[in-house]
């Protein structure tokens, strides 16, 4: 899932990270794992850092990107009730 992501992702995505805007910058191969999920790195200001994809909410990404978060959120079991 990880690969596909990084594929199929239009980098840089605008996201909040703990109620702050942040810019998702790409995948973070070394902090992903099955049991933590997919890591994302992330920058704010002249600061980067990896934070857990599934916690960042995205603004407004682009329709091929929305489709395939929504993809992971699915595989993750996230499915959020609409």
């Amino acid at each position: 899932m990880l690969c596909t992501l990084e594929d199929n992702l239009n980098f840089p995505l605008q996201a909040e990270a703990m109620g702050e805007p942040v810019e998702v910058i790409g995948l973070d191969d070394r902090r992903s794992s099955l049991r933590k999920g997919i890591a994302a790195r992330v920058r704010k200001g002249d600061r980067e850092y990896s934070t857990g994809l599934a916690d960042l909410n995205f603004i407004a990404p682009d329709p091929a990107s929305a489709e395939w978060l929504a993809m992971y959120r699915y595989w993750a079991g996230m499915n959020e009730e609409t």
